[in-house]
């Protein structure tokens, strides 16, 4: 299973819901490295979580990025690049691989 930058797979997260009680959510994470070029022994891998655009329309903010059906995402969604992750390699499986443009 390639593993390289951009790619999306879909990862059960642990994730802080508001009243601070923390549940697991199934959310789309977007790779930010090429495991190819990465350090063999490196154990964890960085990401990004991509969420529902809540946004209303507005244009998205400097650290945003929007993205949408034509990004391979079934509705509006943005990432936040302010919040960035990083999980073990063995917890992947993979979902889809956003198109370069």
């Amino acid at each position: 299973m390639p593993q390289e930058r951009g790619a999306v797979y879909k990862m059960a997260l642990l994730m802080t819901m508001s009243g601070g009680l923390s549940d697991i959510k199934d959310k789309y994470c977007v790779i930010l490295q090429d495991f190819a070029s990465m350090d063999r022994n490196a154990t964890n891998f960085a990401f990004v979580i991509a969420s529902s655009d809540r946004t209303r329309g507005n244009a998205a903010r400097d650290f945003e990025v929007q993205l949408d059906e034509d990004d391979g995402f079934e509705r509006p969604t943005i990432v936040d690049g302010r919040w960035v992750y990083t999980a073990n390699r063995a917890t992947l499986g993979r979902v889809f691989k956003l198109e370069t443009l």
